[in-house]
């Protein structure tokens, strides 16, 4: 299973780079972490920006699970993970101090992005198989995210890979101001690893 994984991952790079020039997905570099919180502020909703202090601490902790996906040496997206060895709080901004361990047998992706002008080019595809075949290289059992529930897309993306919902959280996310505030469920996904 794992090397059908780095398979169809390596099949997904040999095919983004004949559309691009240069495709590569690798780790983060500290000095990129500005470049992360760009793209997270071009693509998620204000309420959903990470703090640069969580970034910097996922990286220092997990540097081996922050990805990032390269295209003629930009940086075009992006995801984060952490090892849990229990389920934690889903709320925004947890410092990993509090929750990352070592050697937790879930792999939880805190955060994926891809610039909008990348969109549908395969991409996120591409760093969510990186994720899943990291995960199973680890020895995790299962990769879990949360997202907004009226989140379709991305909901579909995760789905296509099978990943299936597993509970929602009520009310975890308020968008908006003043009269315009509204609050919106959460929902955790899981993708169960078979070895």
């Amino acid at each position: 299973r794992v090397e059908l994984d780095s398979f169809k991952a390596n099949i997904l790079r040999i095919l983004l780079r004949q559309y691009f020039k240069s495709f590569k997905i690798r780790r983060v570099k500290p000095h990129e972490l500005d470049t992360v919180l760009g793209i997270e502020h071009k693509v998620f909703r204000r309420e959903l920006w990470g703090f640069a202090p969580v970034y910097a601490s996922r990286l220092k902790l997990f540097p081996q699970g922050f990805f990032a996906a390269e295209i003629n040496n930009k940086l075009v997206g992006y995801c984060s993970t952490e090892r849990w060895d229990k389920e934690n709080s889903y709320v925004i901004n947890q410092d990993p101090v509090n929750t990352h361990s070592p050697k937790g047998n879930i792999l939880y992706l805190s955060a994926i992005g891809v610039v909008p002008e990348f969109h549908a080019k395969g991409i996120g595809t591409a760093l969510l198989r990186e994720v899943i075949a990291f995960g199973r290289k680890q020895g995790c059992k299962r990769v879990i995210i949360r997202i907004e529930a009226d989140n379709v897309p991305a909901a579909n993306l995760f789905t296509r890979f099978g990943f299936k919902a597993r509970k929602r959280l009520k009310k975890l996310f308020v968008f908006g101001r003043g009269k315009n505030k509204k609050p919106v469920d959460g929902l955790v996904l899981e993708l169960k690893l078979k070895r």
